[in-house]
C-alpha cells in the first residue's frame, strides 16, 4: 500500500508528548500539596479554553492504587512487560474505573508506540479506546484526538480523519494548523476540492511555509482548473527551495 506521507512528520516529538502526558502527571500524585500545584499549572495551560466538555475527575478508584501505582513505575522504570502486565490486570478488574482503564490503556499505547511509533494499524484501536473511556483532561483528551486524526490519515482513512478532525474542531473551536491540514488532505483525497482549497488557504494563511500544504494546494488549484494560482504556488515554492 503507497503510504501518504503528507503528514507524517506530524506525528512528532510534541505528539509522543501528549501520549505521555497523563501518566506522567498520575506519576507525580505524591501529596495534595503536589497535586494543587499541578492543577493550578494545569489550568494556567489550557489548550482549548473554549472546549464545552467538562473533564471527568482524574481519580482512579482506590481498591485499583496498588496495581495502578505498580504499573507506573514499573513503566517509568522500562520495564515494559512488567507494566503491561499490570494494565492488563486493570482492564480486567471490576472495581477500576474509566481513569483507570484509560491510563493502563495509554501504558499499553506508550509501549506500543516505543517499539513501532509507524504501526498505526496497532495504534489506532487504542487510540479510540482512550477516547472512548472520555476520562482525561481536556488538554491530553484532545491532543489524542488530534493524534488520532494524523494516524487515521496516514492510514489513508480519510473518511475517519475527516471525521475525527470535525469533532475535534466542533467540541473544541479551536482550528489547530495541524488538525486543518489534516481536514484539508483528507477533503483533498475525496476529491471535495473546494473544501479541501478553503482550508489549505487557511493553513497557508497560519504558516505560509508549511511546504506540503502548499503543495497539497497547489494539486487542489490545478485539479479544480484554476492553473493560474498552482503556478503562483508552486512558483513560491520554487524560490524557496531555491533560497
Amino acid at each position: 500500500m503507497k503510504r501518504n506521507n503528507i503528514l507524517a512528520l506530524a506525528i512528532s516529538a510534541s505528539l509522543v508528548f501528549a501520549t505521555g502526558a497523563a501518566v506522567a502527571q498520575e506519576g507525580k500524585k505524591k501529596t495534595k500539596a503536589a497535586e494543587s500545584s499541578a492543577a493550578q499549572k494545569t489550568e494556567a495551560a489550557i489548550k482549548y479554553p473554549m472546549a464545552a466538555r467538562i473533564a471527568p475527575e482524574q481519580k482512579g478508584a482506590p481498591a485499583v492504587d496498588k496495581t495502578r501505582n505498580q504499573m507506573i513505575i514499573a513503566h517509568q522504570k522500562n520495564k515494559d512487560s512488567d507494566a503491561l502486565e499490570q494494565a492488563e490486570k486493570i482492564l480486567l478488574d471490576s472495581k477500576a474505573n474509566n481513569y483507570d482503564k484509560a491510563i493502563a490503556t495509554q501504558v499499553k499505547l506508550m509501549t506500543a508506540a516505543k517499539k513501532e511509533p509507524d504501526n498505526h494499524k496497532a495504534l489506532i484501536p487504542l487510540l479510540e479506546e482512550i477516547i472512548e473511556l472520555n476520562a482525561f483532561d481536556n488538554n491530553v483528551h484532545y491532543d489524542f484526538m488530534s493524534q488520532l486524526a494524523q494516524r487515521y490519515l496516514i492510514e489513508q482513512d480519510y473518511e475517519d480523519a475527516l471525521a475525527t478532525a470535525d469533532r475535534f474542531i466542533k467540541e473544541t473551536k479551536a482550528e489547530t494548523e495541524t488538525v486543518i491540514l489534516v481536514r484539508g488532505n483528507s477533503l483533498y483525497r475525496l476529491k471535495r476540492l473546494p473544501e479541501a482549497i478553503a482550508d489549505l488557504e487557511k493553513v497557508r494563511s497560519m504558516n505560509g511555509n508549511n511546504a506540503p500544504a502548499l503543495q497539497m494546494l497547489a494539486r487542489a488549484y490545478a485539479d479544480s482548473g484554476q492553473n493560474a494560482k498552482a503556478a503562483e504556488i508552486n512558483k513560491g515554492l520554487v524560490q524557496t527551495s531555491g533560497t
